[in-house]
């Protein structure tokens, strides 16, 4: 049997091959930007425990040899140093919990999804590239039905969201107050069987707004069966959208495909 390929089909292969290409160096891209946050804050805890610790040993040896007057002000020091460990161990512990959870057994559904927990999840994975840039908020209703869908291929896309509006902005000192720095709102609303992620940059000063959805977001609308759209606000600033077919507790027959 002759198989003949025509130039419409070659070109289909040809596009969705770049397309797929595409997306896969993004999500490289996007990896060592995460992995690189997650890695300087995974540090900079672990640097914050050590130096506690050290410092809880010569206030304890302080405590146990010093006289009164000395043992006071090892107390205060001892206090504050434990202060730090602590904030220092609970960070390392919401790093350990969030990490495992990049990672998918299988593109299948999942669910139900909790997109409070996912989203906030996604914004402490991406904080180093945000960080002194944007003040981000995640603004989710409190009663969300319960819903599954291929989360991964969200999850890839509202980083990659967080990422284009970062990108858009200069990093501030570290001693400006967060409320001066503009605004990422990202929301959520769910309309029947469809979920609509948006991410709404608010306008600034000065700087450009958030760049239009590239061809990374488009593929990943495509695959979940969904659209992605940009638009500017009323207010000046930009609006990015990603909605999509999800699967209801109580309708087995709508999905994600």
């Amino acid at each position: 049997m002759r198989i003949v390929t025509t130039f419409r089909e070659h070109e289909m292969t040809a596009a969705t091959k770049a397309e797929h290409a595409a997306l896969l160096r993004a999500a490289l891209q996007t990896g060592r930007t995460v992995a690189g946050g997650v890695t300087h804050d995974l540090n900079s805890a672990l640097q914050i425990l050590g130096d506690s610790l050290y410092a809880i040993r010569d206030d304890t040896q302080t405590l146990t040899q010093g006289a009164r007057t000395v043992q006071s002000d090892a107390q205060a020091s001892l206090a504050a140093s434990l202060k730090l460990a602590d904030d220092a161990f609970d960070r390392i512990s919401a790093i350990t919990r969030i990490v495992p959870d990049l990672a998918v057994p299988a593109p299948d559904d999942s669910g139900p999804i909790l997109v409070e927990a996912e989203l906030r999840a996604i914004v402490a994975l991406t904080r180093h590239h945000w960080k002194n840039r944007l003040n981000v908020i995640v603004d989710v209703p409190l009663a969300v039905p319960q819903f599954w869908c291929r989360w991964w291929m969200v999850r890839f896309a509202a980083v990659r969201m967080v990422m284009l509006a970062a990108e858009t902005r200069q990093r501030a000192p570290s001693n400006l107050s967060a409320d001066r720095l503009p605004a990422l709102r990202i929301s959520t609303r769910l309309d029947d069987d469809r979920f609509d992620l948006q991410m709404v940059l608010d306008v600034a000063e000065s700087g450009p707004s958030m760049p239009p959805a590239d061809s990374v977001l488009a593929l990943c609308a495509r695959c979940l069966g969904g659209e992605i759209t940009s638009a500017s606000t009323p207010a000046g600033g930009s609006r990015i959208s990603l909605q999509f077919p999800v699967r209801l507790a109580a309708s087995a027959e709508v999905g994600c495909v």
